[in-house]
This record gives C-alpha cells, structure tokens and sequence, in this order.
C-alpha cells in the first residue's frame, strides 16, 4: 500500500501548491507549466508533443471528487487521526439500517435540504442505490423502460432484479413515412462528439404507450454529457398513466442549491432517484444518497420498505 499511498499524497501536495499560487493555473490530467519547446510548435498540428514536453505543475483538478482536494471541505486537522473515526455500530454511533440516533438525524436533514420525503445514505457509492432503486420498483418478469444512456450499474441491477428491459434512445428521431420505403428510426446524437442527446417527452409518451404494463420509466440525468431532459413533462406523462419515474442523477446532486441550473429531479416530481454526493459536492469518494419523493413518504408506499429491504441485503 505504501506506493499508492506516495503517489496519493504527492498528488495532493501539488493541488495544495495549485491553492497557494496565485493566479490559479488550471490544469487538466495533472499537468501544466509550459512546453519545453517554448511554445514554438503547433499543439495542434503537433500532436507527439505532449508528454515529453510538459512538466508536472501545481493541480487545478477537473475530476472527482467535488471537494477537489479539499477547498470548501470540512476545517484543516479534522481528520488528522482518522483511525479515531473508524469506529463500529455502537449507542453512541447509531446503525445505518436501523438508524434512531445521529444518523437518523442527518438523513432527516439530508432530506430536507434535497426537498425528498425519505433519504437513506449509500456506503457503496450510487450504484448501489440504482440496485436497491430498480429491485425496490420491479418484480422479477415485469418491464423496465429504460433510457439506454444508463451507467452499467443500472444493468447489473436488472440482471438481479430479474427484469425485461425495453430500451429507449435518446436522440432518436424517426425520418420518413412509416412503412414507406427509407423509413427508418436514426439513432442520431446530439453533436459531432458523439454525444447522447436527450429522451423527448413524446419519445417517453410512444414508449409508454407502447408498453402500459411497463412497472417503471427509468432515466440518466444529467447525462454523461451534461444534457438534461425536459424530466418534468416526462414525469407528468409517466405519472398519467401510473408508471413511477426512477432517476439515476449521480451528476446531479448540486442542482438543488442553485436556481442557475436545471431543476433537479426530485423537484421535477421523479419519484426516486440517485446521487453521488462525491461527484460534484464536497463529500469523500462512494458517498452518495438515495431519495424518495414527498409524495411517496406520505403516502406511506410499499415501495419506500422495500428499498429499505434492498439496501440492507446490498450494502454494508
């Protein structure tokens, strides 16, 4: 362990210099200062260039997790001994799966802060949450409509859950007139890049249609592209026809503190969805939370126990 240990810590020292200097040098992969040719070549045109003549500098990090080594996190020497917080489930320390006492209460606050009904706290990062949220809302042999722009996560828990996928593509578009000849549904996408582009409402609206046993309609937002679907038309339409709408937004957890960015999903009206709290928020790696909608927890739904019951057999 000693290796990764170095290596983590010089990686941090040099986002502790990045702080210290001033202005700021941003910096992607690790990496800044000047080329060694002294800027003489065409990076463009030049592309062999690269490693060789960049020398390491000061971290500007442009990666997870969102406390980006420490700014705005918790006050210097918090965790000067960490061993001392290692520590197992005692009165004192409450119990994640039956919690009464200060993580009873932090989950309460998490949840008022995020606007949700019910909040459970994830050990296992957001993919244990898209477990626990699919298996909480399928039953083995039913149909999951799903947004085929999902984490990997989301396939493990179908593949546990026992579901039928039915996939949905976003950034699809029909051309020509249906059973015409050269009509055809072109998967296309949202830039040069290869970018997904988003599930419209009326591509939601056919597949729902298409498929009203459907138990779920399940969604990545924001994508890995930063896109965001017009999720509260889509709710609506789900909700019309009592299909709930499950939400991985493990990119998303930031959007509910400011009213510069997307409505986040819970305020969309989603009935579940997922965040990673690392991701974009100041928070150690693998934290994340799972939220369940107000309109759910006081209606007392069978689906909020249940993903009780799927988070204690999947996570710690």
């Amino acid at each position: 362990m000693k290796p990764l240990y170095d290596a983590i810590l010089a990686y941090s020292d040099r986002g502790a210099s990045a702080r210290r200097d001033e202005p700021e040098q941003a910096v992607m992969n690790g990496f800044g200062g000047e080329p060694d040719c002294g800027g003489e070549l065409d990076c463009e045109s030049e592309p062999d260039c690269g490693s060789e003549s960049v020398r390491p500098g000061p971290v500007t990090p442009f990666h997870m997790p969102g406390h980006k080594l420490g700014r705005g996190f918790l006050p210097p020497g918090v965790f000067s001994d960490p061993a001392r917080f290692d520590l197992t489930e005692l009165d004192e320390t409450d119990d994640l799966h039956n919690p009464r006492g200060p993580l009873q209460k932090a989950q309460e606050l998490a949840a008022e802060a995020f606007g949700a009904g019910r909040t459970w706290f994830l050990v296992n990062g957001s993919s244990g949450g898209v477990h626990a949220m699919i298996l909480a809302n399928c039953a083995p042999g039913q149909k999951l409509l799903i947004a085929r722009d999902f984490h990997i996560s989301a396939y493990h828990a179908m593949c546990l859950a026992g579901v039928r996928p039915v996939y949905l593509f976003p950034g699809a578009r029909r051309v020509g007139e249906p059973g015409k000849s050269g009509a055809a549904e072109v998967f296309g996408t949202a830039d040069a890049f290869g970018a997904f582009g988003t599930l419209t409402p009326s591509a939601a609206e056919a597949a729902l249609a298409e498929h009203p046993d459907a138990a779920a309609l399940y969604l990545t937002r924001p994508g890995y592209y930063g896109s965001v679907c017009d999720l509260e038309s889509i709710v609506r339409i789900a909700h019309s026809r009592g299909v709930p709408v499950l939400v991985d937004e493990a990119h998303g957890a930031h959007l509910s503190f400011s009213p510069r960015l997307p409505v986040g999903a819970l305020e969309a009206g989603a009935d579940f969805c997922v965040q990673s709290a690392h991701k974009t928020l100041p928070a150690f790696t693998q934290c994340a939370y799972v939220h369940a909608s107000v309109r759910l927890a006081r209606q007392g739904s069978a689906r909020i126990e249940r993903l009780t019951g799927a988070l204690r057999a999947l996570q710690t």
